[in-house]
């Protein structure tokens, strides 16, 4: 399983590099995306990615392999898990390692990529 992710993430960051964004469909073309409305729109099997800076360059990226199916009254978000390049490989948002939620500032923009 390991292969097939690290394979899938750079197949749509190469993507992204050579062919932008144009022909993707996309969640939070601004600054004014709540991580609620980001993590309601979520699935496995999508590319997600954030802008910290809405600079139109994304900064990082992950490919999500599990969704909760209802919003945490504790967290206020629909948890998800997310597999990374990074040494927390698959963990949940929820999780002390993954700061997915901790982007929503009113100026990172959430990117969402579905086949």
């Amino acid at each position: 399983m390991k292969n097939n992710i690290v394979k899938a993430l750079l197949s749509i960051t190469l993507t992204l590099f050579f062919f932008g964004t144009s022909n993707i469909r996309v969640i939070g073309e601004g600054s004014d995306i709540s991580h609620l409305t980001f993590s309601n729109n979520i699935m496995p099997g999508d590319c997600i990615l954030f802008d910290q800076q809405n600079d139109h360059v994304y900064d990082h990226v992950g490919f999500v392999t599990g969704v909760d199916s209802v919003v945490s009254p504790v967290y206020g978000y629909r948890d998800y898990k997310v597999a990374q390049h990074s040494s927390n490989y698959n963990v949940w948002t929820t999780s002390s390692t993954n700061h997915w939620e901790d982007m929503e500032d009113g100026t990172c923009v959430y990117l969402r990529v579905r086949y």
